[in-house]
């Protein structure tokens, strides 16, 4: 996958994602809900059990991910052999996309003010994170005529 698909494709679900990919009580984000139709920026990239077992090992964000896949030795790892072969495994999808658009991504899906998975974005908010996608794109030098 390249940058452009990475950024295109998170876009578009954030775009159209009305809140947070969050557990049931609401105390964890997810790369990919249990019912699979919610997605984080970065999880949405991922196949579907490839981010439920990055939810499963508890990784929460891109940073821990790749901190937990630089791991040369398993035994520095914290998380059971399926979290840290899952780390693994995200680097190695997402190899070629710079972090820093996959950690900005990440934050532009947390700017909604509706973070409960039962409120939705405001107006305001989705023209906020328009343009937030916009700004990212044009950092990366990234094509951004989809997002009007």
């Amino acid at each position: 996958m390249t940058p452009q698909q990475a950024f295109k494709k998170s876009a578009l679900h954030i775009l159209s994602q009305r809140s947070r990919c969050r557990s049931k009580d609401e105390q964890i984000c997810l790369y990919r809900s249990p019912k699979g139709d919610e997605a984080c920026a970065v999880g949405i990239l991922l196949p579907k059990k490839l981010g439920e077992a990055l939810d499963q090992a508890r990784i929460g964000s891109w940073g821990v991910i790749k901190s937990e896949a630089s791991l040369l030795n398993r035994r520095h790892s914290t998380r059971s052999s399926a979290g840290h072969k899952a780390a693994c495994q995200a680097v190695k999808k997402l190899a070629g996309i710079p972090d820093g658009l996959l950690y900005e991504l990440q934050a532009i899906h947390d700017l909604s003010r509706g973070s409960s998975r039962h409120s939705s974005r405001s107006k305001a908010d989705k023209v906020k994170i328009r343009l937030e996608l916009i700004s990212l794109g044009q950092r990366f030098d990234l094509d951004v005529s989809f997002l009007g």
